[in-house]
């Protein structure tokens, strides 16, 4: 007997296929297991059920091919009465591959999380009529992953539900990457969704891994209520939301035929990562935050309904709505372009104040498109489109040009008033609305472009109580430009009138999707473990930290202190982030990450997070930042410059046992991990360790000579970077001994009086006049003559040298003004290959100018005074150069000069003072 079974193809196209029926899959096994004794022995069955290395029948699903289906219960012995834990038999079949796993109907029992680095052709699948028949639970206040891979292909979830319950205390998700095929279908998440210090975790983080690979999630519910705060700002905490994605996933996401609502933060999060995430025909209802951040090339949202009511959320929700957004079309720190929004419904009954827009195209996002959507406004101060300009960017980079946007249909409807008009686009040269209508009866503007030259309104409909068009600093060509007309409102076809105990139908053509018997969800500062330093966006370790424990959640506090530069700034932390009350609205905490900013001199932003803290960047300016207490080298996270060193050992899922030696001492850092236990040996410059939850991090002084996993293995972090564990010995091996020797004049013209500077410890060779101080080598030599020292350290400069002299480091003669370069790389004494200038000159002006400056090629700061013009006025305040090609700096009544080579890519000047540049 067959059935007709819905399959997709990986474009996400569907098509009815003729495949075996649940009860056909089974027959065939349960003929097997009623075999005579000697029958199953050649079959390789006994008593306990099937043997993990014999196949029964085949199957493919979706597209994944499995060798061996097996029943859960009768071939594995598994209690579907959820007493006793399924771990071991669970585990079996991971380890195994190629194996599907069917659950008949009942309770299951997973008391540990399962990790696999890799993982093919494997599923689980409940053979119940609906996905609550098949319940996965754990212990009650679990937080943890149930499933997590880290690759593969072929890897199924299928038709079962993850239940939580309603403690309020912990959440269940699951982990997947995956090479290539997988396969989400029919899953909901069930239980009360607490914030991050309750032990919240992402639901789903689908994350293909291989830019050619497909993941398909289809028929995703969660709807059941969550405890509400905003971004850590109020009551110390923060909300995860339902998928999650990182920098990890390259490939193609389909998310179809889903409903999501009641979120505390956001839906659907995938700002940073460069894969292509595409949404369909999904219904999205009172989220926090935002129901999507998206964005970029190969992005779209289709055939979706986006709902807002406040009065319509579940009396058992801790917190109120905040800002729940429809769509924030961002790309972080991307700064991508492209991608679109088409045949979607956005309707806001009753929105909270704090609410921008149904749809917020941020300045990190460049050009994309808004077709064939209808809005209804009938809350207050909202908008429907608001679009930001790219040179000023809210949450990351400046979106890629051309940066003109395109809204073709678009319908506004509704009752709604407000200062703001229902459509805005700032700084959008090139933008276009046509084939538009807007109807709103309450007091309100229509269209407003605002520096947006080139620029084009046409046929459009436009029906408001205010100004029609509002067209500042633009040049924009209008034609056919009404006002009478009527607009088509939102047509929902879906949207359930309750959010618990209803059962699941198909979608309809607009796309939503009932809810099923749920009550469900949870979030997390997830990630895996190779994605937590960021430069942000970690963004994808699951927390596994000090988070898990009932007391402290978040121990470590980080604060950064405003200089007076306007400056933005993110960092991450493997584990969960909180804000303190000192944080602003723009302070932005999602999944483990903060991107936000400050400018006020003195003024703080404060944070509590658990487990290692990951890079520390400044997208623009700069600022002093403390750790628990500890100023700290934002580029290093080292916070003693007797141990300059750092590195942070954080587990991906299994224990692991690692020793290292370094040429130096090392110690404790629990500021970017937890405090090192009674399980791990600390003698000077040795380290044998373990780590299976938590974070081990330590701070070092000399280079690392050796380092092994004894067992296991984990994430390793340098100075805050990620580092394969057979490159950390190499890491630190660049030379800290020099020799130096000061030359005597080529002629018999008397002497060379010197004294040179240098940090470290020196020994001279081979002088005849010399004295070794502190941090100072001192002398004269003669004609004919040299002395010489070895230097252990950096060389500082030479603060006397009698004319006729020369200096050799490692026997090239170097700048005696650029000495202290040649400790480095001897490339940076040569300005050869720097031919352009730059100068910041802040001597006509009062009070202090800070800017950043970035080229395409490399830069570094002359410190010369023979300019002309410089004279004796070069500034003494300290400037920070990263990378060899940026520079965040701060001129008083001064000049700053630099060198550099290549273009120009950014020059941000905060202040009056006048910048010059010098191309040859």
């Amino acid at each position: 007997m067959s059935e007709n079974v819905e399959r997709h193809d990986d474009s996400g196209n569907q098509e009815t296929a003729e495949a075996e029926s649940n009860s056909g899959s089974l027959l065939n096994r349960r003929d097997v297991l009623a075999m005579g004794a000697a029958a199953a022995a050649t079959t390789g069955l006994g008593s306990a059920g099937l043997s993990g290395t014999v196949s029964a029948a085949s199957a493919e699903r979706y597209g994944i091919q499995f060798g061996t289906v097996v029943n859960a219960v009768e071939d594995l012995g598994m209690d579907p009465n959820g007493n006793e834990p399924i771990d071991d038999a669970l585990q079996q079949t991971m380890d195994d591959e190629d194996t599907l796993v069917e659950f008949p109907p009942g309770t299951y029992f997973l008391k540990n999380d399962h990790a696999e680095g890799s993982l093919n052709n494997w599923g689980i699948r409940g053979l119940g009529d609906k996905p609550s028949d098949v319940r996965f639970v754990s212990e009650s206040g679990a937080s943890q992953f149930l499933i997590r891979t880290g690759g593969g292909n072929g890897i199924l979830v299928e038709n079962l539900t993850i239940d939580y319950g309603d403690d309020k205390e912990g959440s269940l998700g699951l982990l997947l990457k995956a090479n290539d095929n997988l396969r989400v279908q029919d899953v909901e998440f069930a239980g009360f969704n607490p914030t991050s210090g309750n032990g919240a975790v992402d639901n789903l983080s689908p994350q293909i891994i291989d830019e050619g690979g497909t993941a398909i999630v289809d028929g995703l519910v969660r709807t059941g209520p969550t405890d509400i705060t905003s971004h850590g700002h109020l009551g110390n905490d923060s909300n995860d939301g339902c998928v999650w994605l990182g920098e990890k996933h390259v490939g193609e996401l389909i998310i179809r035929n889903s409903h999501i609502e009641n979120t505390g933060t956001n839906a659907i999060y995938a700002r940073r990562c460069t894969g292509d995430v595409k949404v369909e025909n999904c219904l999205f209802k009172n989220n926090n935050q935002t129901s999507l951040r998206i964005g970029g090339s190969g992005c779209y949202v289709k055939g979706c309904d986006f709902v807002v009511d406040a009065t319509e959320t579940p009396d058992e929700n801790g917190g109120e709505l905040i800002n729940p957004h429809g769509i924030i079309w961002e790309t972080g720190p991307r700064g991508d372009k492209g991608g679109y929004i088409e045949n979607c419904n956005f309707v806001y009954r009753n929105a909270p104040s704090k609410t921008a827009a149904a749809v917020w195209v941020d300045g990190s996002a460049g050009g994309m498109a808004i077709r064939n959507s209808r809005f209804e406004l009938g809350a207050d101060d909202i908008a429907a489109v608001r679009i930001d300009d790219p040179t000023d960017p809210r949450l990351g980079d400046t979106g890629a040009r051309p940066w003109g946007v395109e809204l073709d249909g678009v319908s506004v409807t509704g009752s709604s008033s407000g200062s703001n008009p229902a459509i805005q686009v700032d700084n959008r040269n090139g933008s276009v609305v046509r084939n538009s209508c807007l109807q709103l009866t309450g007091n309100r503007d229509g269209i407003a472009l605002r520096n947006s030259d080139n620029s084009t309104v046409e046929d459009t409909n436009v029906n408001v109580s205010g100004q029609a068009t509002i067209f500042g600093d633009s040049q924009v060509s209008t034609s056919n430009i009404t006002s009478g007309d009527s607009c088509p409102a939102p047509s929902l076809s879906g949207e359930p009138t309750s959010s618990s105990d209803s059962s699941q139908t198909d979608s309809t053509d607009s796309g939503s999707t009932d809810s099923t018997d749920s009550t469900d969800s949870g979030s997390t500062d997830s990630t895996d473990s190779t994605d937590s330093v960021d430069s942000t966006d970690t963004d994808d370790s699951a927390s596994t930290d000090a988070a898990s424990t009932d007391s402290e959640k978040t121990p470590n506090t980080l604060t950064v202190y405003g200089t007076g530069t306007q400056t933005y700034y993110d960092f991450s932390a493997t584990g969960a982030i909180t804000g303190q009350s000192d944080n602003e609205p723009w302070d932005n905490i999602e999944s483990g990450t903060v991107d936000a900013k400050i400018r006020s001199d003195g003024a703080t932003d404060t944070y509590n997070f658990a487990g290692g803290l990951g890079s520390f960047g400044f997208d623009r300016g700069f600022a002093e930042v403390e750790v628990n207490g500890k100023r700290i080298d934002t580029e290093t996270l080292t916070t003693s410059d007797d141990h300059p060193n750092t590195l942070q050992v954080v587990p991906n899922g299994e224990s692991a046992n690692y020793r290292v030696k370094v040429s130096g001492d090392i110690v404790d850092h629990p500021a970017l991990g937890t405090s090192l236990s009674k399980y791990d040996s600390l003698d000077g410059g040795e380290l044998e360790g373990w780590v299976t939850n938590n974070v081990d991090a330590v701070q070092f002084s000399g280079d690392v000579t050796d380092f092994e996993f004894v067992e296991g293995s984990a994430t390793l972090y340098y100075n805050g970077e990620p580092v394969d564990p057979d490159a950390l010995v190499a890491a630190g091996d660049e030379p800290s001994t020099h020799t130096l020797t000061v030359h005597g004049p080529s002629e018999d013209i008397g002497r060379v009086d010197y004294r040179i500077t240098f940090d470290g410890s020196a020994e001279a060779v081979e002088a005849s006049s010399n004295e070794v101080g502190d941090g100072v080598l001192e002398g004269s030599v003669w004609s004919g003559y040299v002395d010489s020292f070895e230097v252990e350290g950096t060389l500082g400069t030479a603060e006397k040298l009698t004319e006729g002299g020369t200096i050799t480091v490692d026997g090239e003669e170097v700048d005696p003004e650029t000495l202290g370069a040649a400790s480095g790389d001897a490339d940076e004494t040569d300005d050869s290959g720097l031919p352009n200038t730059i100068t910041v000159d802040g001597r006509n002006t009062k009070g202090v100018t800070g800017y950043t400056i970035a080229v395409s090629g490399e830069l570094k700061k002359d410190t010369s005074t023979n300019d002309a013009d410089a004279g004796e006025s070069v500034d003494a305040l300290e400037d920070r150069i990263s990378s060899g090609n940026r520079v965040v700096g701060v001129v008083d009544e001064g000049v700053d000069i630099y060198r550099f080579s290549g273009d120009i890519t950014t020059s941000d000047i905060n202040g009056n003072a006048s910048v010059n540049f010098d191309d040859n």
